[in-house]
């Protein structure tokens, strides 16, 4: 074939014979940039032929110029004494179609052209050798959730979202950019001068002009939920998924894993489980049946019961939603510290706690996902078993210890009396003021911290000796109280006595308050602006429930806001919010809109 190289090759590649059958005016190469390659032609049975023409079957390979085509078509005729085959190869680059790399990085990150590929490349069942080569430059894209996709997938993903154009080179894909792609030839192509075969043609038939148009109508649900979007699940339903903040992460708790669905509707798992502990990126969630699932992965979806949002890197799920409202409070700051009432329903920390189930109860220990709803009971925990103590509250004088996500037990079944129990502690730490004697026989120690792990500075106090403490702890370390007298230097409260005629009870320390908070945003990421000082009035025009660190705020100006806990109603001309009509106040946010496409031709 004019100096073309042209074989046959077995399937199983142990065979190869010159392809002697080809009729060469039927012999087609189609190649398209980025697209389409491959080659076609008609081969003839004859006597001198039939080796290389029996050899040409499915999945049988033609070498041509050194580059190796799949047969994927091969329909055979016989018209009266001829017998011939209509072959159809492509490019065994499409071979990449064949391996997938099943993990996913999930979240939104910044992808190099050659990083997106070498995650997908780099999978363990790209067991036939298929590699790329990058010439030229690309910018970084950001992708979200990266993966779970195939070579080919991960090519056409270089040419949507980069730019590139690829071509083939036996197994290796080579993607240029748009200037090295470029081959200048020097040359010029005249009509009918230099050129001698060119034919040019015209087809109208499917041109057809047309235009998507959006025209705006009112949308008086007076929600503004830019983010939101609808995602299809693996059973092609339909779902309003909210994003939860490009920053949410939340830690894996439950003892047998955190099984993954594709389809939260039908509950239709993946077998996937994600490991007790493990810490995973959170894009969006849905709410199906009463309960919110968590998107960890594309169709990769989490109930929220295995999820705990309390680790230190762990950054509790937003809604990004603003609901337009109306209506205007008064600042009320509060400067009690709500952590001295023993009936404060606030979560608090615990520190690294962990304690053994102790009930003669037939059930074992009722675990309730409220602690404020007797009723809610979700499970019940074993007479003898451990379990670590994340956090508790007090409620009626009740206090709950959460030993999992939405799971909570009362104090009462947990004595902490076993080997191995360590006692939660308190967390909080007080500013006090006042002045001390030590007064015990014994060897008094100074520690380096209030809170488990602690450890003894080395120094010891005298009796006798006065001391000033600026600080207070309950609950800490050994299940003791703790004072403060220099920079990590705690010692015991009951080694102190404040009888003697200079000593001062330590009393609480009151900061005078700043006033409310005014943050930029009510989602992360938000920085304070200014403050709002205690007693002013405030008009409201906004509200966002589930923002920025599990907190609702108000809106009191464009781009300002302020946690609704700040704000009281009580007062003669105080308005609670309400829902409006779309009239807020703001010129932004006078009339809301929403807008539906339609063709104009």
């Amino acid at each position: 074939m004019n100096g073309h190289k042209l074989f046959v090759k077995s399937a199983d590649n142990q065979n190869e014979e010159w392809l002697t059958c080809i009729n060469e005016d039927t012999f087609q190469l189609s190649s398209q940039i980025s697209d389409n390659f491959q080659i076609s032609f008609t081969a003839w049975l004859s006597d001198d032929a039939k080796v290389s023409f029996d050899m040409l079957q499915g999945e049988s390979y033609v070498i041509y110029d050194g580059q190796k085509y799949v047969i994927k078509q091969c329909i055979q005729k016989y018209v009266d004494d001829l017998v011939t085959k209509d072959i159809t190869a492509v490019h065994e680059i499409f071979g990449i179609q064949n391996f997938r790399q099943f993990k996913i990085n999930s979240g939104s990150d910044s992808y190099s052209i050659d990083s997106m590929l070498k995650f997908i490349f780099d999978s363990p069942y790209n067991t036939e050798g298929f590699d790329y080569k990058i010439i030229g430059t690309f910018s970084k894209v950001d992708i979200i959730d990266w993966g779970n996709c195939s070579g080919l997938d991960a090519i056409q993903k270089a040419v949507d979202s980069y730019g590139a154009k690829w071509l083939p080179n036996g197994k290796t894909v080579i993607l240029y950019d748009s200037n090295s792609y470029k081959n200048p030839t020097n040359k010029q192509y005249i009509w009918a001068h230099n050129t001698n075969d060119i034919e040019l043609s015209v087809d109208y038939t499917s041109i057809q002009n047309g235009a998507m148009l959006y025209g705006a109508t009112k949308d008086d649900s007076h929600t503004q939920t830019p983010d939101s979007n609808t995602v299809i699940d693996s059973a092609g339903i339909s779902m309003t998924a909210t994003p939860t903040g490009k920053d949410t992460k939340g830690t894996i708790s439950s003892m047998s894993g955190a099984p993954v669905y594709s389809s939260p509707t039908k509950k239709i798992a993946t077998g996937q489980i994600l490991d007790n502990g493990t810490t995973w990126k959170i894009s969006k969630q849905v709410t199906v049946d009463g309960t919110i699932w968590y998107r960890v992965a594309t169709n990769g979806w989490v109930s929220e019961k295995y999820f705990r949002f309390d680790q230190p890197d762990d950054v509790k799920p937003e809604t990004h939603s603003i609901n337009l409202v109306y209506g205007q409070g008064t600042i009320k700051m509060d400067d009690s510290d709500s952590s001295d009432d023993d009936n404060s329903t606030s979560e608090t920390t615990t520190g690294p706690a962990s304690g053994t189930i102790s009930t003669m109860e037939t059930d074992g220990a009722p675990v309730y996902s409220d602690p404020s709803d007797l009723t809610s009971i979700v499970d019940h925990l074993a007479n003898g078993t451990s379990w670590a103590i994340f956090s508790k509250k007090t409620i009626k004088d009740v206090v709950y210890y959460k030993v999992g996500v939405n799971e909570w037990v009362s104090g009462k079944y947990i004595p902490f009396d076993k080997d191995g129990d360590v006692k939660p502690e308190d967390h909080t730490i007080q500013k006090v003021s006042g002045q001390g004697t030590i007064k015990s026989d014994d060897t008094v120690y100074v520690y380096d911290s209030a809170f488990t792990p602690q450890n003894k500075t080395g120094v010891e106090l005298a009796k006798g000796t006065q001391w000033k403490i600026s600080s207070s702890v309950s609950d800490g370390a050994q299940g003791k109280s703790w004072y403060l007298i220099g920079t990590n230097q705690w010692v015991s409260q009951d080694m102190f006595d404040f009888s003697g005629k200079t000593d001062v009870e330590p009393v609480e320390v009151v900061t005078p308050s700043k006033g409310a908070e005014v943050f930029n945003s009510p989602f992360t990421p938000q920085k304070v602006i200014r403050y709002l000082f205690d007693g002013t009035q405030w008009k409201i025009n906004g509200s966002v429930s589930d923002g920025a660190n599990g907190n609702s705020f108000y809106r009191v100006a464009t781009n300002e806001w302020v946690n609704q806990s700040n704000f009281d109603f009580s007062g003669a001309t105080d308005v609670e919010p309400t829902e409006t009509d779309g009239t807020d106040g703001t010129d932004g946010d006078k009339e809301n809109y929403v807008f539906t496409p339609f063709f104009l031709f």
